[in-house]
């Protein structure tokens, strides 16, 4: 009996010193250990305490077991403390690597207090430049020499700035630490590629298609990279490894941004301003949401331990409104991307696990903690698949378009053919009638005036014709006879064909065509660009002053321009630079003025791979600069 009683204080006794001691013998050196069951923790009532005052029991610490391998201490920005002893009782020095806290928290501070009473410090944590953590890793890890035969005792002080704190209490040998860190590279190395490629393949497609759900979806996929390159600490490590007052606000700055284009692609995706309107004003409620978040973290720093819980409940209800768009969608009978779907219910499964594990709802493990890197991979994979389909279908879409606009194109050209040409008809008729009654009809008698007035609309839709039959003809005329052209040979031709209207005038006209006397266009077009600048500089001239046109080439870029100029009425562009060269636009009270002088000539330019532009001041002036197209292309 006395045996069994002395056998049940000596396992009792061993207990209670295992609770509070982990110890290494000759036998025990094992590769990963997890010191959580001799661990306990304590919150600082006050906030800056020395570990001397703790090794002295001059605070009122009051120390708890820790629950758990991942315990959860939840959003703070107060201090914590956390000791432990490790005994090695075996014949050699032992290397391991103490893993602790997340690579986002502030501070990490590690105590080592040996036999004899002296105290070694190492320090961590992403509120120091990354050069000066003890261990230069991306992990809050500490390096342990334990000298045998000897146990040391450890005091962790943890403080953050609002972000959760967890206490991952791991140890690691070097073999270990190898493989982990072996696993760790391939695993996030896929999982990041998988967000590059689909971010830079995305941005491609939105270049190539300007459907804005891919531009919305290769910014939402970049943020939320950021936001996790920023919690695994790589953000820290090779981005900004000064620290700085960025970094230490990065998470959030893209977790919000990216929940943000998270709801702006599904809204684009599912097309809820169409089908949901309703909806529609929740989302954009949350986008303000959002911005308040930001200016709460820029501009009102006393608020920011609000940041964080705020940012994660937004998350949720971002997530929220897409799973009841989802299922409004589907009961509605619209149509729903089953791909779509698929990869929003993994995101959202990993981001509800991620975000109650913040809050401390559910239990912290590996699978929390990472929950939301298997969701978004999921969801990138998925949403791939989606994307696909969705590029299938707009390619499909521009397919039919394509195919009803050419039959609608066709259409409308033979109907204006048509019509241009039945009416040439019965216009020249009217036109030959009213020469008629004109002859014999006598003058200032009011039929006199009547026929004048039939004459002068009949000219006009003559006119108005044969400017049609003009354009379609430079529209759809793929074979352009062109030839090297002398610019003064053209001009000299043109000045020829309206004399009389230059003289009247009293025009000025000056040419230097010395930088480029030749160009290789169609002599019809060129012609018909003389004669229609020629016109217009003398139909909108200056009523105070005596009309100048200044005629000139120059070579720019080894391209041929011919720059027009005239000191006219000029146009105010600030009003009409967009309907400059609009068939049928008029900027003047000129009663002969047709308005489409300047579409023509652009339609001529612009058919020979060249370009025209405008620069005009009212009562100043205008210049037209014709650029053509260069030699070879």
């Amino acid at each position: 009996m006395k045996q069994f009683i002395y056998l049940f204080v000596f396992t009792l006794l061993f207990t209670i010193n295992g609770s509070s001691q982990y110890i290494f013998s000759d036998n025990n050196h094992p590769d990963k250990v997890s010191l959580f069951s001799v661990a306990s923790i304590s919150e600082a009532t006050v906030k800056e305490l020395s570990i001397q005052s703790i090794l002295n029991d001059t605070n009122s610490l009051k120390f708890t077991p820790v629950k758990n391998e991942y315990q959860n201490i939840g959003f703070t920005n107060d201090h914590y403390w956390a000791k432990l002893s490790l005994s090695n009782q075996s014949k050699e020095t032992l290397l391991y690597y103490l893993e602790t806290a997340r690579p986002v928290t502030d501070h990490a501070d590690l105590y080592i207090v040996d036999p004899d009473g002296k105290i070694s410090e190492q320090h961590s944590g992403d509120n120091i430049p990354f050069h000066q953590r003890s261990f230069d890793n991306r992990k809050t890890i500490f390096k342990l020499l334990l000298s045998p035969k000897k146990s040391y005792k450890l005091y962790l002080h943890l403080k953050s700035d609002g972000e959760v704190i967890s206490l991952p209490l791991f140890l690691h040998s070097s073999d270990d630490m190898i493989h982990i860190t072996y696993l760790e590279q391939l695993v996030f190395g896929f999982f990041y590629g998988i967000l590059l490629l689909a971010a830079i393949i995305y941005l491609f497609f939105y270049f190539g298609m300007r459907d804005k759900s891919f531009l919305y979806y290769s910014l939402y996929v970049v943020f939320v990279g950021l936001m996790q390159f920023s919690l695994d600490g790589y953000f820290f490590e090779y981005i900004t490894p000064r620290g700085g007052w960025f970094y230490l606000h990065s998470v959030l700055i893209f977790a919000t941004i990216g929940a943000f284009f998270l709801g702006k692609y599904t809204e684009n995706f599912l097309n809820i301003p169409i089908y949901i309107k309703k909806l529609s004003v929740v989302f954009r409620t949350v986008y303000l949401l959002i911005g308040l978040l930001l200016i709460l973290l820029f501009f009102i720093p006393p608020y920011y331990l609000l940041a964080y819980p705020l940012a994660n409940l937004f998350g949720l209800l971002v997530l929220g409104l897409i799973i009841y768009s989802i299922f409004y969608l589907n009961y509605k009978k619209l149509p729903v991307d089953h791909f779509f779907t698929t990869g929003i219910l993994f995101l959202v499964a990993g981001f509800v696990i991620f975000i109650l594990n913040n809050f401390n709802i559910i239990p912290t493990t590996f699978l929390s903690q990472n929950s939301s890197k298997f969701g978004t991979g999921m969801e990138v994979i998925f949403i791939s698949l989606s994307m696909a389909n969705r590029i299938g279908r707009l390619r499909k879409e521009r397919e039919n378009l394509i195919l009803d606009l050419t039959a609608s194109n066709q259409d409308l050209k033979q109907f204006t053919y048509i019509t241009s040409h039945d009416l040439r008809a019965p216009i020249s008729n009217l036109m030959g009638l009213v020469r008629l009654f004109e002859s014999s009809s006598e003058p200032g008698t009011r039929n006199s005036m009547v026929i004048t007035k039939i004459s002068e609309s009949a000219n006009r839709l003559n006119d108005t014709v044969s400017d049609l039959i003009n354009i379609l003809l430079i529209k759809n005329n793929t074979e352009i006879s062109q030839s090297i052209l002398k610019f003064s040979e053209v001009l000299n031709v043109t000045k020829a064909a309206i004399e009389n209207i230059i003289e009247e005038s009293g025009a000025v006209i000056n040419v230097n065509f010395s930088n480029s006397e030749v160009v290789y266009f169609s002599k019809n077009y060129l012609e018909s660009i003389f004669l229609n600048l020629l016109t217009n500089s003398i139909r909108y001239r200056s009523e105070n002053r005596s009309l100048i046109i200044d005629i000139r080439t120059k070579i720019k870029d080894h391209a041929v321009q011919l720059i027009f100029s005239d000191n006219g009425s000029g146009i105010n562009l600030e009003r009409h630079r967009g309907k400059i060269f609009g068939m049928h636009q008029r900027f003047h009270s000129n009663k002969e003025s047709k308005g489409v002088g300047l579409y023509i000539i652009k339609s001529q330019i612009i058919s020979l791979g060249g370009t025209i532009d405008i620069e005009s001041e009212e009562n100043v002036g205008t210049t037209f600069i014709i650029t053509f197209k260069k030699n070879g292309e």
